[in-house]
């Protein structure tokens, strides 16, 4: 995995968006997703910045850190499985008031016509 891999997996764990972070680091959002998508040379200042944001060490995020165990392992593949759930269920709830809406201004119309009929 590279680092800007590592970069937006961290990011995701920790529930950041990319606006969040270009916010953090003072830059425009735009400019940060070319970040995570390895498009930009990262000095060691900004690495530094990024991984205290993301609440990791610096060498976990170039991929130098080796010390973690399984169960970390697992607990991060844990969470990021969570993670996308949650983001599942965003999905499926906005989906249902959408159509709850769309129902509801129905119902107004067919209301509307049934007073126009009497």
């Amino acid at each position: 995995m590279e680092i800007h891999e590592r970069i937006r997996k961290y990011r995701e764990l920790r529930g950041l968006t990319q606006e969040n972070m270009g916010m953090e680091l003072a830059i425009d959002p735009v400019n940060y997703g070319r970040i995570e998508r390895g498009k930009t040379k990262l000095t060691i200042d900004r690495l530094e910045r990024i991984a205290q944001i993301l609440g990791v060490e610096l060498d976990e995020l170039l991929g130098l850190a080796s010390y973690q165990s399984e169960a970390d392992l697992e607990v991060l593949r844990m969470v990021e499985r969570l993670s996308e759930q949650v983001g599942g269920i965003a999905k499926t709830q906005q989906r249902l008031l959408d159509r709850f809406e769309e129902l509801s201004q129905q119902l107004a119309r067919l209301k509307t016509q049934i007073e126009a009929l009497k």
